[in-house]
């Protein structure tokens, strides 16, 4: 089965994949939903380092959030490895940031 269409989050392209996993005889699903930003680069980089900083497991002073179109990037080092794993999550909870590189470590 191929999903198609526009969302504005991450999770919302998740749910409809998984609910459709769940159909008696789907097989497969291709999931092509593409997600549609409302906010800006600069935006999505704000409401990130905010996130960052609202977190007290994320070392919000030692990541770098930049944005180029609706590409994430993390860059910079944590104390520790589940840390890094929070800030991956926090970026990809953001609005309209489908992809993102991380060069946490």
């Amino acid at each position: 089965m191929n999903l198609e269409g526009q969302v504005e989050w991450q999770y919302q392209k998740n749910t409809a994949a998984n609910a459709v996993r769940r159909i008696k005889g789907v097989r497969g699903v291709t999931n092509m939903i593409l997600l549609k930003p409302r906010a800006e680069p600069a935006e999505i980089k704000r409401k990130i380092q905010d996130a960052f900083r609202r977190n007290a497991q994320v070392d919000a002073n030692r990541i770098v959030v930049e944005t180029r179109g609706s590409e994430v990037i993390l860059k910079g080092s944590v104390a520790f490895l589940d840390r890094a794993r929070t800030g991956r999550a926090r970026a990809w909870s953001a609005p309209a940031s489908p992809w993102w590189k991380t060069g946490l470590s």
